[in-house]
Parts: structure tokens; sequence; C-alpha cells
């Protein structure tokens, strides 16, 4: 049973070199959609729709979240998103007193968190519709077959995927003709580049970790994040990556995810830290504050 589980948490300062971002990506290959597979998706979003009173999708009483499509492995792409996004389009323009999540909001949320695709799988759908307040979910297959791509749709009751034992009430799949899908097809994270401050709310200068210091920042008192309920539940294990700046008095500020976790547990490690003491670097002798990843291992025993 759960209650015999126990939480080990393994703590890391890494030393970073460079400026510490997630690093800047080029922009992304721009798919072109024919009109027959864009006539196909329209088709696919109208046949969806007549269905979604299986998922207890009603009128005035229903909102439809289009997660990122994803290939075998888990991983999304440049095509597994913009189909995801052209999709969710077509949803919107023909339902009639449903409302469709905006993919804006998703690639935001994910752009915060930095989810990576393979982590939000089944079992965290219900979690991921729940912060975006959707009640249904489409989850999208893709995989190539010889020079096409197969797309096979799913649809799901959100709030009742594990009762349902994840299984969808409405299943299709269509086969699309894309130019140069294998080029679209590799995979790629739908994130931005993560940000830092350069300067502390008090105007300190915040220096790179064992590349600007002459002595390396500690923390003494370091309480580790629990388990979220969402997480235990669903047995999740995983490594989480943050980057904060531990500030000349001690105290640590500007706390980024780097490499996120679903089940709110970004949430949970970004208030624990946020709580931790530390020694600050030197810098010829004088306290100053610097910028650290601090890697947070989650495991079920």
């Amino acid at each position: 049973m759960l209650r015999h589980f126990r939480l080990s948490l393994f703590l890391t300062l890494l030393i970073f070199r460079g400026n510490g971002s997630a690093g800047a990506q080029n922009p992304p290959p721009a798919v072109q959609l024919d009109e027959q597979t864009n006539s196909q998706l329209a088709g696919l979003a109208g046949r969806v729709l007549k269905h979604a009173k299986g998922a207890a999708c009603r009128q005035n009483n229903c909102t439809i979240l289009v997660a990122n499509f994803v290939d075998p492995s888990g991983s999304t792409s440049v095509l597994g998103t913009h189909l995801a996004d052209a999709f969710s389009a077509q949803l919107a323009l023909q339902a009639k007193g449903i409302q469709v999540v905006e993919r804006s909001r998703l690639r935001n949320f994910l752009g915060q968190e930095q989810i990576p695709s393979k982590l939000l799988d089944d079992s965290a759908l219900p979690w991921l519709a729940s912060r975006l307040s959707a009640s249904t979910v489409v989850i999208g297959r893709l995989e190539k077959e010889k020079r096409d791509v197969s797309l096979r749709i799913q649809l799901r009751n959100a709030q009742n995927a594990r009762k349902s034992k994840g299984k969808p009430s409405y299943d299709e799949k269509l086969v699309l003709a894309v130019q140069d899908a294998d080029r679209f097809l590799a995979p790629a994270e739908p994130v931005g580049e993560v940000s830092h401050d350069d300067a502390t709310p008090q105007g300190e200068n915040v220096y790179r970790a064992g590349t600007d210091t002459t002595a390396m920042p500690s923390c003494y008192n370091r309480p580790e994040p629990g388990y979220s309920d969402a997480a235990r539940e669903a047995r999740f294990q995983g490594t989480l990556l943050l980057e904060a700046t531990i500030r000349s008095d001690g105290n640590i500020s500007d706390i980024k995810v780097l490499r996120g976790a679903p089940f709110g547990l970004n949430d949970q490690a970004r208030k624990t830290v946020a709580g931790w003491k530390c020694k600050p670097a030197l810098l010829n002798g004088t306290p100053i504050a610097t910028r650290v990843p601090i890697e947070i291992m989650f495991r079920l025993f």
C-alpha cells in the first residue's frame, strides 16, 4: 500500500559554465498542411464533437483541452504541435456550447513549467487538464507509415480517467499525407528559453557560481520537498532541475524551472527551496549573489 512507501530525495548543486539559461532555440521549420489534410482534420473534429457526450462533455458544461500530439516514445515534435494547433482550431470553429482551451495557454503553461512531453502521459493528463480548467482531453499519437503519417485521436473524460482505466470515449485513426514528414517528426519540445535576473531586487549583481567566484555557496538548512497527493497517487518518480539565486545574505530568490515534472512537484520544489538557508559565495572575501542549478530527485521506495 502507498502508506508504506517513503520519499528519498537527493540534492546536487551543479556548476554551470556559460550563461546558465536553457539556451536559445532556432525557430522551428514551418509545416504546410494541404487542403486535403485540413479537410480531414475538419471532418475528424466534427466526429469527435458528435461523440463528446460519451466523455461527459455536454453543451454549456464542458471544456476540451487538445494536448500536444506525440510519437510512440511520448515525445512531441514540430508536426505534433502544429497538427494539435490545427485540430484544436477546428474544434473551436465547430463547437457549439463547448469551450476549447486556447493552445497558447497550454504553450505558456508548458513554457513556465518546462515539463517534457514524455512525462505528460495518461496518468498525468487529469492533472494537466485540471491546471487548465478542462474536463475533457483530446490526445493524439503520430506514427510514420511509409510516405504518410498516421494520426490516432482519442477523446477522454479527464475527471473520470482512473475509473475508466484510460479507456477512451472515442478513438479514430487517420492517415495523413504530410510533405517532408520525416523533417517535422524529430523530437522538439515547444518550450521557450528560460531567462533569469542579472541583479537581485536589492540591486546586487548576480554572478555565476564556480566561474566568477573564489568560494562556492553552500546550503546548511535545506528541508526536502514532499510529494504532492497527485504524484503519490500516480506513483511518479523523476528528477527536476531548478535554477535559483543565492543572495549575499544567504536567502534564495528568482527560482526558475529548467526541467520540470508534473503533478505539482514544481510548486512543491519551488516553495521548499525558497525557504532554504545558505552560505553565500565569496568574491575576494566579500559575500555576493550567485546563480546556481539545483537538481531534485523524487523516488518512492
